[in-house]
Order: structure tokens, then sequence, then C-alpha cells
């Protein structure tokens, strides 16, 4: 199995609304500087599929409002022991603030995680949130 690399984002650039536990979506991971070395992220889904057994790293960066104290994102496994959530962004902790621009925050996650041949990975919404589509992106890699 490869690396499984890749970087996705989303066309659009608009705000989107997210009730509490919905994926996070990133239809595209050929635009710009995005990529998907070994075919393992579906853009028409935003599911990442692993290539092999072993170590993976994966980041995020969520383009979010402060104006919603509740906005948090996290990640979620699908394995043999069923969907569960791995790693989660909170408002109040886990975001730097966007320079240009008062009212704005860019949450970010990182997660080293043991995923088997096939396991998925995704990013939801822990709570109900907003984000701005176009401004956001994520991705990762096989890293043993």
């Amino acid at each position: 199995a490869g690396t499984g690399a890749f970087m996705a984002q989303h066309t659009g650039n608009s705000w989107q609304a997210l009730a509490d536990g919905a994926l996070v979506t990133f239809d595209s991971d050929s635009a710009d500087d995005c990529f998907d070395d070994d075919s393992c992220y579906d853009a028409s889904t935003s599911i990442y599929t692993a290539p092999g057994t072993g170590v993976y790293l994966f980041w995020y960066a969520i383009f979010t409002a402060n104006t919603d104290a509740d906005n948090e994102f996290g990640f979620k496994v699908n394995d043999s022991s069923g969907t569960h959530e791995i790693q989660g962004a909170s408002a109040a902790t886990n975001k730097l603030t966007y320079a240009s621009e008062s009212g704005v925050y860019i949450q970010n996650g990182t997660q080293v995680v043991k995923l088997s041949v096939t396991d998925t990975l995704w990013i939801a919404s822990r709570a109900t949130s907003d984000f701005n589509e176009g401004e956001s992106c994520w991705g990762g890699c096989r890293i043993s």
C-alpha cells in the first residue's frame, strides 16, 4: 500500500450550517494545491479510506465564526468496532485567530491514529456549527 497522502478542500465559498454529527464536506482533491496520491480520498463522499494497515497522521483547518461559541469539529473513524470519534477541537481551546479579520477563527485538529486496511475516516461537526467551506481544508497520510 502507498502512503495514501491527500489534501482536500471545497470548491464552494459560502458559509454552511451543520447539525451536530454532520459530515463536513470537502469536494475537491485536485483543485489548487489539493492532491490524492493513491486515490484514497473520495471527493464525492468526503471520506478517506486507508490503503493499508498502519499509523496515519491527519489534520484539518476549518474557518469558523466566533459568534457561535459552540463550533466544534472532530475526526470520526469507522473500524471493526463501529463508528467512533477519535479527536475533536473545542471552540474554546483549539483555534487560531485569523489575523486579517476580527470575529473569525481557524480551528485546527491533528491526530495520529492506527487504521486497518479499508477503515474509513472523515471530519464531522461535534455540535451545531458553522464554517466557511471555501476557506477550509484537510489532509493526511500514512506514516508507518
